[in-house]
């Protein structure tokens, strides 16, 4: 079963990443920015770029192949469930205790001779209320896009105690800022986000692409064909969202009295 996954930073995360969204303010030219963007990318930068559609590096080489995920079978939203809801449960149990990473339900399906998405569907509401009625100790989540067995946040500090505190690296303001910029923006060029922020952000896009949390997406139709940037899975996992559309809204945002 995965560590604890913070449960109790994610939801204050997610709301700093909120509180952090400012404002369009009137885009200021920077100079120098075209001629240099590329320059100032790392490599692991130059590649994300690659690898997008929007890329014009792109255009020649041939579709991505999933050569990392397992072949899916084409009947697996309507094959037979010859297997029961309670039969699949504890194959279920065991395929997520084993994953580091969310899975998907057509991935968790595709394991299972025998049961296809919708039954597994079935299986996995029912393990996820089982977990909540009988108070267990960890919790089934839908965390970007899939599905992952995390630990109780109320028993965080028990799990603190038994291991040496495995500290998660943290955001600066600065960083936050830039990321919340790029999330509710995205997709989003470096001049539009310097312009909000006032300052320089090329540092900020590097380490950010370096810890996973943003990608290159694609190059603006203007004159020098700018990177454009927006959030990754990781994003999502390191906040606890399920996908962009449960960003926290300013209204749904309380104010410290």
């Amino acid at each position: 079963m995965p560590d604890d996954q913070h449960f109790e930073d994610r939801s204050t995360d997610a709301e700093q990443l909120a509180e952090t969204e400012q404002p369009m303010e009137a885009e200021q030219p920077m100079e120098a920015e075209q001629p240099v963007e590329a320059e100032e990318l790392p490599e692991s930068a130059e590649t994300s770029d690659a690898k997008t559609p929007d890329a014009e590096s792109s255009a020649d080489e041939p579709p991505a192949t999933k050569t990392s995920e397992p072949d899916i079978p084409d009947d697996i939203d309507t094959r037979e469930a010859r297997l029961s809801v309670d039969e699949v449960k504890p194959i279920l149990e065991a395929l997520l205790f084993a994953a580091d990473d969310p899975v998907p339900v057509r991935r968790l399906a595709a394991a299972i001779d025998g049961a296809n998405t919708n039954r597994v569907r079935e299986a996995l509401e029912d393990l996820r209320i089982e977990y909540i009625t009988q108070k267990r100790g960890f919790r089934l989540e839908e965390v970007a896009g899939g599905f992952q067995l995390l630990s109780h946040p109320d028993y965080a500090a028990y799990l603190e105690k038994m291991q040496k505190r495995q500290t998660r690296t943290k955001l600066s303001a600065a960083a936050l800022e830039t990321l919340a910029i790029i999330a509710y923006k995205q997709p989003i060029g470096r001049a539009d986000i310097e312009a909000i922020r006032g300052v320089q952000a090329g540092p900020l896009l590097r380490m950010l692409i370096d810890r996973g949390m943003i990608r290159i997406t694609g190059r603006e139709e203007i004159i020098g064909r700018p990177f454009l940037y927006g959030t990754t899975k990781k994003f999502l996992e390191h906040f606890g969202l399920k996908s962009l559309e449960h960003l926290p809204q300013a209204d749904q945002l309380q104010m410290p009295e």
